[in-house]
């Protein structure tokens, strides 16, 4: 298995020599993804901590994870470049959302969230770069909201 680079916030410690955590990461990617064997039908190998293929490599997903947030009921995740990469060159390429645990999961083809990716704010820092994705829980919807003040899109038809 492959180790990655942090993924955001819930992904990593932060903690520094002083303070101590900021919070407690959150590790439920094994538990979305037995979900997910269920949903596709197919069993996975891990690859990374957030990255899974079919044995042949011909379907891929990538599981990212989030607390809930409170501030906004939302969730937060960062996509990288090599995550997008393996998605674009499997023959089945999904992205996975795990919005605060493993009970409650978004399931896209990447073909579908691909459209999305160029209107997510961008971290670009010291040899670092990924898209935010932040998905907002409102009146039981879950929407992916994007950057200058576009219209949500509502992902919850993908709910597994």
């Amino acid at each position: 298995v492959k180790q990655e680079e942090d993924e955001g916030p819930d992904e990593g410690d932060e903690a520094t020599a002083t303070s101590g955590p900021k919070f407690t990461p959150v590790d439920f990617h094994q538990a979305c993804v037995d979900r997910i064997e269920v949903a596709l039908g197919t069993s996975l190998v891990k690859r990374s901590r957030a990255s899974f293929a079919t044995p042949d490599g011909a379907t891929a997903l990538v599981c990212i994870i989030s607390r809930r947030h409170k501030r906004g009921s939302t969730y937060w995740y960062a996509f990288h470049p090599h995550q997008k990469a393996q998605l674009e060159e499997a023959d089945s390429g999904y992205i996975a959302f795990g919005c605060g645990g493993p009970e409650k999961v978004l399931l896209m083809p990447f073909k579908e969230f691909a459209p999305f990716v160029p209107q997510f704010n961008t971290t670009e820092k010291d040899d670092r770069f990924y898209w935010h994705i932040h998905i907002a829980e409102k009146d039981k919807q879950l929407l992916l909201r994007l950057k200058g003040g576009a219209k949500p899109h509502d992902l919850s038809s993908h709910l597994i």
